[in-house]
């Protein structure tokens, strides 16, 4: 079993917004997905990109084929658990948020005819979970549809180790996962109440961990460590 990545993210507990999701509002509104034009990058579910590296671009495609003059892009930073956070603006992005959406074409020889859109997403200046969201007629109220991405800053090295299922009825089914990372020095981390971990299978934003065992913390090490002896998670 291939996974894509292991995140960890230190989180803030805010659910004024309630939780982001990939989700579209319009009928008209296909396609959604954050890539360049290749057949390769389309296929990531939930884009993950370096601190260092952005090089994000929102694609849709809409089937109503209206003159839509009035559609804006605000990207929002948000928790581990995908409410917003506390941040301004200011704090998150390098660029202007709210941008005005103008660029697409028409499609030629479809069977459906459709306008793709294609926008750059603002530069984060932070590592974290966002979500880009399109909204229309100028109302931030009036949403389109919903994306998720993540912006890394490599801080970590991150190890595991993926074995059979201990228990024997599990073991034609059933994977046992460990998990670990080391820190650098100039982090400060004292317990894992604030830590959060994510692990999840290539083409697919869920987290397949359903429950953290406790974690063996050295700290001279600066190391903390997830054992998997039974069939958590």
């Amino acid at each position: 079993m291939r996974y894509i990545s292991l995140i960890l993210l230190w989180s803030i507990s805010m659910n004024a917004w309630g939780q982001f999701r990939n989700k579209s509002y319009h009928p008209s509104i296909k396609s959604v997905y954050i890539g360049q034009m290749t057949p390769r990058e389309i296929i990531q579910a939930q884009p993950v990109f370096d601190l260092t590296n952005q090089i994000g671009q929102l694609n849709f495609d809409d089937l109503s084929l209206a003159n839509r003059n009035g559609i804006y892009l605000r990207v929002v930073h948000c928790q581990a658990d995908w409410t917003a956070s506390p941040l301004s603006d200011i704090e998150y992005l390098q660029d202007f948020n709210d941008q005005p959406i103008r660029d697409f074409r028409t499609s030629l020889g479809t069977k459906v005819p459709y306008n793709h859109y294609t926008v750059e997403i603002p530069k984060g200046k932070i590592s974290g979970n966002y979500v880009a969201i399109l909204y229309a007629n100028r109302n931030t109220r009036d949403t389109v549809f919903s994306i998720r991405y993540s912006i890394v800053d490599r801080k970590t090295s991150i190890f595991s180790k993926i074995n059979f299922a201990n228990q024997n009825e599990f073991r034609k089914t059933h994977q046992s996962v460990s998990l670990g990372f080391k820190y650098q020095d100039q982090l400060i981390i004292n317990d894992e109440s604030n830590l959060h971990l994510t692990y999840r299978r290539v083409n697919s934003s869920e987290n397949l961990i359903k429950k953290l065992p406790t974690p063996i913390h050295n700290a001279s090490d600066k190391t903390f460590n997830y054992p998997f002896f039974g069939t958590e998670g």
